[in-house]
């Protein structure tokens, strides 16, 4: 079961999504989870209740997005990466499991890189982190995306969030929405990724043309000893369109990487 909360920190009202398993074991730690830009925590739901069965979940609406209410305008990643670590230490969490979508994971980037003993595994789906170019190109195979994707999935109900989501963000959280873009448009993060220490796995629906999968295998190349998954026949958002993959994929790297690394593992 998933909770909507709200807490003020460095800030922002943060709105986050969080629940976990009935007995959780001591020393395991959660999973922070990071959704993409003009987007929210909420679509990606159903596949992190499914995660939740098995592992404390935290799921904030990223600052400025949807109800995580404060002004953006002009942040860079790293503002994004020190609000998201104060929302952290404010809920306890000293150490966690991380996983981004999209712009997301450009955040969730900055954050390993800049806080390398807090991350234990690092999940990048469908990330930022290397420029994409010109607005109106990536608006151009996003509009095509998007009508296949919708096409390939016979109008999936994992939709609606996804629409609700980046119409209300562009409706009535349009200065932050507009001014964030620059950062997967123009932002490289390459010179951050040598820093990243936490084992990681990249992956990539197959068939993403927002950020095509080059970029994907690009990204893992610049992060060392990464894992790259590619997810056959899949978009952009099949993190939202396919919430059972979503919750084995997370938990079974989460699970390797505390099984190869007996400081993760709860006490007996």
């Amino acid at each position: 079961m998933l909770i909507s909360k709200r807490l003020q920190v460095a800030g922002c009202r943060f709105n986050y999504l969080e629940g976990g398993p009935e007995e959780e074991a001591e020393g395991l730690p959660p999973v922070l989870f990071l959704h993409g830009w003009a987007c929210a925590a909420y679509p990606f739901a159903d596949g992190l209740r499914l995660l939740a069965r098995h592992r404390r979940v935290v799921a904030p609406d990223l600052p400025g997005f949807n109800q995580s209410r404060c002004s953006t305008v002009g942040w860079a990643y790293e503002d994004y990466a020190d609000a998201i670590l104060a929302l952290a230490r404010a809920l306890g969490v000293e150490a966690f499991h991380l996983a981004g979508h999209s712009t997301g994971g450009g955040v969730a980037i900055t954050m390993a890189a800049r806080r390398p003993r807090a991350v234990k595994s690092l999940t990048l789906i469908d990330s930022t982190g290397l420029p994409l170019g010109n607005r109106w190109r990536v608006a151009g195979r996003k509009t095509l995306e998007l009508f296949q994707q919708t096409w390939s999935t016979g109008l999936a109900p994992q939709h609606i969030p996804l629409v609700t989501s980046a119409l209300g963000n562009m409706l009535f959280r349009t200065r932050n929405t507009w001014n964030s873009l620059r950062l997967p448009l123009h932002v490289d993060l390459r010179f951050l990724m040598p820093s990243v220490a936490a084992p990681c796995q990249v992956v990539w629906g197959e068939r993403d043309a927002t950020v095509p999968l080059a970029l994907g295998e690009t990204l893992a190349m610049h992060l060392p000893g990464a894992k790259f998954i590619c997810v056959p026949g899949a978009y952009h958002e099949w993190s939202v369109l396919r919430p059972q993959l979503l919750a084995d994929t997370l938990l079974e790297f989460i699970r390797a990487v505390e099984a190869a690394s007996p400081a993760a593992r709860p006490p007996p």
